[in-house]
């Protein structure tokens, strides 16, 4: 009985697994028109006019089914995937009951994500490693669950004896395998961690794991892809993570037994092995700096409190003042201008799209945000706001529409950005500041 009971807590526990966020009970307008492309191991659903792009991801999909399953246990059934085209955010996710993948095929412009990928390649690799990874999990005592209690009590057992960084980890280790870019060759995605760890701040396992409200420590996708690469690295053996999740997932119920799965293939726990990780990452971009020599600085501003906060894309304004955006763990995302060391807060944003692009000209700026339809959750918009230091007057340039990126003219008075259909086809557009209304366009085949 109390078993019993645990797996119904588990089960009401057990989330979707997510490439950021998401949210699974969202709904579409009743008037798009679903189609379906049918293959012998996936189910392709997408609304009407999205035809090029589903037959692409079809053909994609059965090519990486095998490879990407090579070190993970094997290759997983057939399953349902849902190309959302009416979204204007850049996401997916794998989730139970019903088992299904969702992209979100709004393209990102921040290339610290994208890099040099297409977006739905990068969203074919990396969630159908997702995939196989609930694949694997029906194994061991979770495969009697599965059968007993369904997706949902796996999907609870699965979370619980993997650890967050382990599932991301190993789908943006994946990623950056099977594409010509990924988040492991892109220098911003290990940002924080290189500069904590260069700078004496290694801190423990649990830390790096669970974060913290003193010290900015970047999130289990970082810490997930440099355990899941060293440990390859350290054993030359590329099944070593399929051997440790398949002990864990076979019996759940025992305490640690991720870490104990480690031990047995490695010969350290989990906190030993991130310990060793990070003395070699340590080693190695120490290295990286001998030799270098840096070019000179100038600090605007000193930090005025102990909670970190980050300025980004700062940008000079007419009159020499300097605008930026200011966020971290004490601060909401806001505009700040500084003149000289002096800051003064300017104006509170809304939901920010981060292309990451933020644009300054005159004594105006503009940025992106989301705006979202009332009634039909997935429908999203991403607008162009804009704003004037000088008068405070906020601009809003477009509302229902699709843009990504801003950026102005040197006068101010017009704004191009990247405005992405339903279709998955992008375009350039110039903008009229004051009304806007689309002045050019520029097909980008």
């Amino acid at each position: 009985m109390r078993l019993f009971f645990s797996l119904v807590v588990l089960s009401l526990l057990a989330i979707p697994l997510v490439a950021q966020e998401s949210i699974t009970q969202q709904t579409n307008p009743p008037g798009l028109q679903w189609q379906q492309v049918n293959t012998p191991n996936f189910r392709i659903l997408y609304p009407k006019g999205f035809e090029v792009q589903a037959q692409r991801m079809a053909n994609t999909l059965e090519h990486i089914r095998k490879p990407e399953a090579v070190t993970m246990g094997g290759t997983p059934k057939k399953i349902s995937i849902l190309l959302q085209n009416q979204s204007a955010t850049s996401n997916g996710f794998v989730t139970l009951a019903p088992k299904r993948s969702e992209f979100f095929t709004m393209p990102t412009q921040n290339n610290n994500l994208i890099g040099n990928n297409d977006w739905l390649d990068l969203l074919a690799t990396h969630e159908y490693r997702h995939i196989v990874q609930f694949q694997h999990s029906i194994t061991g005592f979770n495969k009697l669950v599965y059968y007993v209690f369904g997706q949902q009590a796996l999907a609870g057992l699965a979370f619980v004896s993997a650890p967050q960084w382990f599932w991301e980890g190993d789908a943006v280790a994946t990623e950056t395998a099977f594409t010509h870019s990924g988040r492991g060759r892109i220098p911003n995605f290990d940002l924080v961690f290189r500069t904590n760890l260069l700078e004496g701040r290694a801190f423990n396992y649990h830390k790096q794991y669970l974060r913290s409200y003193k010290h900015n420590i970047p999130n289990h996708y970082v810490l997930g892809y440099h355990m899941i690469s060293y440990l390859r690295k350290k054993t030359g053996n590329a099944d070593v993570w399929e051997n440790i999740s398949g002990r864990a997932w076979r019996m759940p119920i025992i305490p640690f037994t991720f870490s104990n799965a480690i031990k047995k293939e490695s010969g350290l726990y989990v906190k030993d092995l991130y310990k060793e990780m990070a003395a070699d990452l340590e080693k190695k971009w120490k290295q990286e700096l001998d030799g270098l020599t840096f070019t000179s600085s100038e600090r605007i501003n000193n930090r005025s409190t102990s909670a970190y906060t980050d300025y980004l894309t700062p940008q000079i304004l007419g009159d020499g003042r300097i605008v930026a955006l200011k966020s971290g763990i004490g601060d909401i995302e806001q505009l700040v201008i500084f003149s000289g060391a002096n800051q003064k807060k300017s104006f509170v944003q809304g939901p920010v799209n981060q292309s990451g692009i933020f644009s300054a000209a005159g004594s105006r700026v503009v940025w992106n945000e989301y705006r979202y339809d009332p009634r039909w959750r997935v429908r999203t918009y991403s607008a162009i706001v804009g704003y004037d230091v000088n008068t405070f007057e906020k601009k809003v340039i477009s509302k229902h529409s699709r843009y990504a990126s801003a950026a102005l003219s040197p006068d101010g008075n017009k704004v191009a950005t990247i405005e992405t259909g339903t279709d998955y086809q992008s375009k350039l557009v110039i903008l009229d500041y004051s009304t806007g209304q689309k002045l050019k366009e520029f097909a980008i085949p």
